[in-house]
């Protein structure tokens, strides 16, 4: 599986790749080869005979005038992991579990300390803040709930049972 990440403004990206899109589609269509997308991010997945050549990959992207971001492109064999865009896909489409224990976590010490206690300690540690943490954390449990809707319900109980007045 190929994971590619084009260099483009994200909110122009239909529109203006809406071109690139359809070539893709229809190279892969006819070669058995799954194409998917998300903003600009490309993924490809198919047997290794099927695959589409990350050289291909390259000159359709020229050719449509945008260029790789090199550092962000990858192959994921069958035998590893899986991840795309915070999403595991082998054997399934599930959260990555690093996302799954950082919001667990999180939840966690909210509900423990309270969440300005929390925050508090995470700085003195060191560790950056952002300023608009509930709003982080709360985003992050939609993605989980976008993709497992039993553990994303889970976690907005538990996120609801914060103080965030205090």
């Amino acid at each position: 599986m190929w994971v590619v990440s084009m260099s483009m403004v994200i909110y122009l990206s239909n529109l203006i790749s809406k071109r690139l899109y359809k070539v893709f589609f229809n190279y892969c269509s006819k070669r058995n080869i799954e194409y998917s997308r998300y903003a600009d991010d490309l993924t490809f997945s198919g047997t290794r005979k099927e695959m589409i050549s990350l050289t291909s990959i390259k000159k359709i992207i020229r050719q449509q005038g945008f260029i790789i971001n090199i550092k962000k492109t990858k192959f994921l064999s069958n035998h590893k992991k899986q991840i795309v865009i915070g999403i595991t896909v082998n054997n399934g489409i599930f959260v990555d579990k690093k996302i799954i224990k950082e919001v667990k976590q999180e939840l966690y010490f909210c509900l423990k300390y309270g969440y300005k206690n929390h925050l508090e300690y995470k700085s003195k540690k060191g560790e950056v803040i952002k300023s608009n943490y509930k709003d982080w954390l709360l985003c992050k449990i939609c993605f989980i709930y976008s993709v497992e809707k039993e553990k994303g319900e889970k976690y907005f109980n538990l996120f609801n049972q914060i103080n965030w007045d205090i």
